[in-house]
């Protein structure tokens, strides 16, 4: 790229950005040092939305990141339970068998937005399979239930880093939508 001044090279560039940013559409959620973990709290926060989270076998590693964040509490509501059948326990469910681990997850997290009065329930669980791990990523809300699923075959360790990522994605995708 060619310019006569900077003026020319600072509207090229915001043009690329702008380009760039419509092609990767909701991929990109922030500049420079924007973690995604900061962006997801602030649209939280900034639209007053209220989120019931339960993690299932992940090691609380979405409850443990927001919650070095300033203003996390007065928004997320973090369930102690890390596994199926405590869950289940507290929010009144069967227990979770491979045909209904779908439907399971659809019920806790509609379970935690009744439970709680929060507009969001949130349910990250990390299932092993033969083939690797499986996420599923469950957000109940007024417009109902949405679910991504994704089945990782890498190194274990990075497992939670995966579902940290797949579920604060999901919930910003959702709140992006509806804010």
């Amino acid at each position: 790229m060619q310019a006569n001044s900077d003026e020319e090279v600072q509207n090229e560039l915001n043009r690329m950005t702008g380009v760039v940013r419509e092609r990767l559409g909701d991929h990109i959620y922030g500049t420079e040092a924007d973690r995604l973990e900061d962006v997801v709290l602030h649209s939280l926060i900034h639209n007053g939305v209220k989120l019931s989270l339960l993690e299932c076998y992940t090691n609380q590693i979405i409850a443990d990141t927001f919650e070095r964040l300033p203003g996390s509490k007065k928004v997320i509501n973090t369930m102690p339970w890390q596994t199926w059948y405590e869950a289940a326990d507290k929010l009144h469910l069967e227990a979770v068998t491979q045909s209904n681990l779908t439907q399971w997850n659809r019920s806790a997290a509609e379970s935690l937005v009744e439970m709680s009065g929060d507009m969001l329930g949130l349910v990250v669980y990390s299932h092993m399979t033969q083939g690797g791990v499986q996420i599923l990523v469950t957000l109940a809300s007024p417009n109902g239930a949405s679910v991504t699923q994704r089945s990782f075959g890498g190194h274990p360790d990075n497992i939670d880093q995966w579902a940290l990522t797949l579920g604060l994605s999901h919930l910003r995708r959702w709140l992006l939508v509806h804010y």
